[in-house]
C-alpha cells in the first residue's frame, strides 16, 4: 500500500510539473500575442499620421476629395497588411512568434515611412516659406521705393501656406499706391501752389475762390485719412486670421503689421501738419481780404502801404516756411522707418 502511495503521489507530481510548464508556456504565448497587438497598434497609429499629413498636404495643394481618398487608401492598405501578417503567423504557421517578428518589421517599417514623410515635408514647407518670405520682401521693396505694383497670381505649389497672405498684401500695397496717387491727384487739381501768388492776391474774388480750395482741400483730406486707417485695420484684421506658419507670424508677420500700424501713426502726424500748412494758408488770405485798399500788385509782387501789414505778412510767410519743413522732415521720416523695418526683414531672411 505505501508503494502505491509513493506512484501516485511521483504520477501527481510529474503532472502538477506538466501542468505548470504547459501554463507557463500559454503564458508566453499570450504575452508574445499582446506584445504583437501593440506593436501592430503602433504602426497602425503612425501609419494614420502619415495618412493625415498626406492628407493636409493633398487637400491644400490638390483638393479635398483626392487627399481624401489618398488617406483612405493608405489606412487601409495598413488594415490589410495587418490582416495578412495577422492570419500568415496564426493559421498558416500557427507561430506566436512569429506575429511578434512580423509586427516588428510591421512598425519599422512605418515608422521610417512616416519619418520619411515628415522630414520630406518639413523640408518641402521650408522651401515653399523661404519663397513666399523673399516674394513679400521684394513687393516691400517694390512699395517703399515708390514703384508700382501690379496685380498677381500666387501657386500655392510655389509659396505654399503663405499663399493667401502673399494675395492678401499685394492687393493691400495696390490699394495703398492708388490712395498716394488719388490724393496727389486730388490735391494738384486744386492748384493749391498758386493761392499765395502775387495775382491770387490781387482781388477779393481771387482770395476767396483760394479760400473755396482751402476747404476742399481738407475735406480730401479727411476722406483719404479715413480710407488709409480703414486700408491698414482691414490689412491687420485679415492677416490675423491667415493660418501661416508660427515662425513667420511670430517674427515678419508682427513686424510688419506693427510697422504699418506706426505708418498709420506717421500719416495722422503728416496731415496734421498738412492742415496746419492749410490753416496758415487760410489766414494769410483772411489777411489779405482784412487789408484790401492796402496793398498793390505791380510786377508780380505785393506792395504794401505800411510796414505793419508788410511784417504781418512776413510773420505768416515764416510760419509757413517752417510747416513746409516740418512736412519734409515727416516725409523723410516715414520713408526712413519703412527702409529700416525693410533692412530688418533682409536681415531675417
Amino acid at each position: 500500500m505505501s508503494d502505491l502511495e509513493n506512484y501516485n503521489n511521483a504520477n501527481l507530481s510529474e503532472n502538477q510539473n506538466l501542468e505548470f510548464k504547459v501554463n507557463k508556456n500559454e503564458s508566453k504565448k499570450g504575452f508574445l500575442f499582446i506584445l504583437s497587438i501593440v506593436f501592430f497598434a503602433l504602426g497602425l497609429l503612425l501609419s494614420c499620421i502619415k495618412a493625415f499629413i498626406n492628407f493636409r498636404d493633398s487637400s491644400y495643394y490638390v483638393n479635398t476629395s483626392y487627399a481624401l481618398g489618398y488617406a483612405t487608401t493608405t489606412i487601409v492598405i495598413s488594415l490589410v497588411v495587418i490582416a495578412a501578417l495577422f492570419l500568415l503567423s496564426t493559421r498558416v504557421f500557427d507561430k506566436k512568434g512569429l506575429l511578434l517578428i512580423f509586427s516588428i518589421i510591421y512598425l519599422l517599417g512605418s515608422f521610417s515611412s512616416t519619418g520619411a514623410a515628415i522630414v520630406q515635408n518639413s523640408l518641402k514647407e521650408s522651401k515653399l516659406n523661404k519663397a513666399a518670405k523673399d516674394k513679400f520682401i521684394s513687393m516691400y521693396n517694390t512699395a517703399v521705393n515708390e514703384k508700382e505694383i501690379s496685380e498677381e497670381n500666387f501657386d500655392k505649389s510655389v509659396y505654399g501656406h503663405m499663399t493667401p497672405f502673399l494675395s492678401l498684401t499685394n492687393d493691400y500695397f495696390i490699394k495703398f499706391q492708388k490712395h498716394a496717387n488719388d490724393i496727389s491727384k486730388d490735391i494738384d487739381s486744386l492748384e493749391l501752389d498758386k493761392t499765395l501768388s502775387a495775382s491770387a492776391l490781387g482781388s477779393t474774388e481771387e482770395i476767396n475762390n483760394s479760400k473755396k480750395k482751402i476747404a476742399d482741400c481738407r475735406k480730401i483730406f479727411d476722406k483719404h485719412e479715413t480710407e488709409y486707417n480703414d486700408l491698414i485695420v482691414n490689412f491687420t484684421t485679415s492677416a490675423s486670421t491667415l493660418e501661416l506658419p508660427k515662425s513667420f507670424k511670430s517674427d515678419m508677420l508682427e513686424g510688419f503689421k506693427k510697422s504699418q500700424n506706426e505708418t498709420r501713426e506717421k500719416i495722422t502726424d503728416f496731415l496734421k501738419v498738412e492742415r496746419d500748412i492749410l490753416t496758415n494758408i487760410d489766414n494769410i488770405l483772411d489777411f489779405m481780404l482784412s487789408v484790401q485798399g492796402k496793398y498793390v500788385v505791380k510786377n508780380d509782387k505785393i506792395l504794401f502801404e505800411t510796414e505793419a501789414d508788410l511784417n504781418k505778412y512776413n510773420e505768416y510767410i515764416k510760419e509757413l516756411q517752417t510747416l513746409a519743413q516740418k512736412e519734409t522732415d515727416l516725409k523723410k521720416n516715414i520713408y526712413d522707418s519703412q527702409k529700416l523695418k525693410l533692412n530688418e526683414f533682409n536681415n531675417n531672411k
